[in-house]
């Protein structure tokens, strides 16, 4: 009997656990490696050791994971998530598979890094300091003269520890909650990395890359409400061919040329500003919380199937690439949910009404009754999200706005 090719995926969590069925779908099979054992609690619920054909745990020797990789001959190596970013642009380029090489990966991982990488390359970048102490953070802020500014981990996902703020007291606390502390990764966070507080509009580009050339899968304009926390409020699919979408691509071409991206998915975050587009992150992975699923509902294909395409089908990448961008054939939302206040749920009374919305298209709830709630501050606080999906985008603003209205009613039943 002849075995299926396989596909190495190196952290299969969040949206990368969207690869295996992918996978199988083309005739192939995945060959999992797991850089942590066990995963952190934000990555446990997502992988299923059972979807791949074997599961390698990276115990810290390159050489000896390289050696049990390919064993297994697979045709290449995608990371899954944040975490699997550093070893698969190891493995891939060990074993001489398609890759993005390491010589650029920190500035593909840390944020520091990254932006003194595109600064360099002449792409408009976001004065940025990074440090231990918290003396040389407030040194720099006196040097940049301005407030707020924003301090977050050097490297971790999400809006994982993310502050916005308006004086030097709140830098500092800011400061001392995130150094030394552990990420959503897993990792403890050495350094904080500051940055100016830039003002603008949030967009975020979902784009696969094939030999160095880039395809836009999908773009977002996002919503926020901003306090001292970012809380994203919600996320709109954004028109392929309207002049503002081939300002914000060029830019994010200038970005993965920068950070030496060749081969696989980019999920970048921007901000326009009165000045232009501006880099405020980019995870060399697909978009996470399985955001895929909600771009191919709209769209017919995502990040996932473009990815393999790159891998497995460069004919088509490259027919997808000549294609002349398309109007959106049907609209999209993703409407984050807010939780007014923390208690234990006792009742979700509105979620019958939630899937019988003209648009309405998923819905995903990280409490149910009985768990102790969070009052929304980040995306880790954050109850879930619910999916909109209509040809009328007229349609889902009645239905988002709907559901704010339920928010502030009684969706969530809480006991203090």
């Amino acid at each position: 009997m002849t075995r299926a090719p396989l596909i190495c995926i190196v952290d299969a969590t969040s949206s990368g656990a969207l690869y295996p069925a992918a996978i199988r779908a083309r005739g192939f099979e995945s060959l999992h490696v797991q850089t942590l054992d066990p995963y952190p609690p934000l990555y446990q619920p997502s992988f299923v050791r059972g979807d791949h054909a074997a599961n390698i745990v990276f115990a810290g020797d390159l050489q000896e994971c390289a050696r049990r990789v390919a064993a297994h001959r697979p045709v290449c190596v995608i990371p899954g998530t944040e975490t699997g970013v550093f070893l698969a642009d190891s493995l891939s380029e060990l074993l001489g598979l398609p890759t993005n090489g390491t010589k650029l990966s920190p500035a593909r991982r840390d944020k520091l890094v990254m932006q003194q990488m595109i600064a360099k390359a002449g792409v408009r970048s976001i004065p940025s300091h990074a440090a231990a102490d918290w003396a040389s953070i407030e040194a720099w802020i006196d040097r940049l003269g301005q407030l707020p500014i924003v301090l977050k981990p050097s490297a971790s996902a999400g809006t994982d520890r993310v502050f916005v703020c308006k004086t030097l007291a709140q830098a500092e606390g800011a400061f001392r909650s995130i150094v030394g502390a552990a990420n959503i990764v897993g990792h403890r966070n050495d350094t904080v990395i500051a940055q100016q507080y830039m003002q603008g509009v949030e967009y975020m580009m979902n784009t696969v890359s094939c030999a160095g050339h880039h395809l836009m899968t999908d773009s977002w304009r996002m919503n926020k409400v901003v306090g001292q926390h970012p809380v994203y409020e919600y996320g709109q699919l954004q028109d392929p061919t309207s002049a503002l979408h081939q300002q914000l691509f060029d830019y994010t071409c200038s970005v993965l040329d920068a950070l030496g991206i060749r081969f696989g998915a980019v999920h970048t975050e921007l901000m326009l500003t009165d000045e232009g587009p501006v880099l405020i992150e980019a995870g060399c992975r697909v978009d996470g919380q399985k955001s895929p699923v909600l771009a191919k509902a709209a769209l017919g294909y995502s990040q996932i199937e473009v990815t393999l395409d790159a891998h497995l089908h460069p004919e088509a990448f490259f027919a997808r690439l000549a294609t002349p961008a398309q109007a959106l054939p049907r609209q999209a939302s993703r409407v984050e949910l807010i939780c007014p206040r923390s208690g234990r749920v006792t009742g979700l009374p509105r979620l019958d009404e939630v899937r019988a919305l003209r648009s309405f298209f998923q819905i995903a709830l990280s409490i149910h009754v009985g768990d102790q709630a969070a009052r929304t501050i980040d995306m880790m606080t954050c109850p879930g999200f619910i999916d909109l999906v209509h040809e009328d985008p007229r349609v889902i603003e009645q239905d988002y706005l709907r559901i704010r209205a339920w928010e502030a009613d009684n969706f969530y039943e809480l006991a203090d």
